[in-house]
């Protein structure tokens, strides 16, 4: 049996390393084998996300038979978008086992897990849940910060000069000179896209 493990952090200085150990005990411990760790630091938020496009890639060509994703979240954060996902997956007849449940959306004889639809319902539901929370003690905590004249952003005189900004990233000039797409060289050098454009901008 053919697994494929799926990793996802929002932020660039998060770290996926637990995650990908974690399920790959899990594939041995059950006798799958791993074909491919897909990883990617993203929010699961955005609509495109190379990561998903890249599993229903190998799903589509019948590579292997099963996602291992250590939470519902790591998939999306909207209960539809992860629905979606999954829902294209089990067509494909491929399940989707949650790391933290223990739990399939197929079932070893081949029929969808009845309780699998409410179970990613509701789980989806509490992580967009959790996610509007977020934004909304963020908003807040920045409306005091202002009431109460707090400077906010990049404080005076910090802003890197161009010659700085082009000398700490000559990967990704390289990779410019290259015709390389900037979302793959946000990728290959660990930059996000918007230092690349920067870099871009200053050339």
């Amino acid at each position: 049996m053919k697994a494929l493990i799926y990793c996802r952090v929002s932020r660039k200085d998060q770290d996926y390393q637990r995650q990908i150990s974690d399920l790959k005990a899990t594939a041995l411990s059950k006798g799958w084998e791993v074909l491919e760790v897909v990883t990617e630091k993203i929010s699961g938020a955005k609509a495109k996300r190379a990561g998903i496009d890249r599993i229903l890639e190998l799903a589509e060509a019948g590579s292997f038979q099963k996602v291992l994703v250590t939470e519902i979240s790591r998939l999306g954060r909207s209960t539809l978008q992860v629905l979606q996902i999954v829902e294209r997956l089990m067509e494909l007849k491929i399940s989707v086992y949650l790391g933290n449940y223990g739990v399939e959306t197929i079932q070893p004889d081949g029929k969808r897990n009845p309780m699998i639809s409410m179970l990613i319902s509701i789980l989806s539901e509490f992580a967009t849940m959790e996610r509007e929370s977020l934004i909304d003690r963020t908003r807040s905590g920045l409306d005091y910060a202002k009431k109460n004249g707090v400077l906010l952003g990049r404080p005076v005189g910090t802003k890197k000069t161009n010659d700085k900004l082009l000398s700490e990233n000559s990967k990704v000039i390289k990779l410019l000179k290259a015709k390389r797409s900037i979302r793959e060289i946000s990728k290959i050098t660990d930059r996000s896209v918007n230092t690349v454009l920067k870099v871009k901008r200053a050339l």
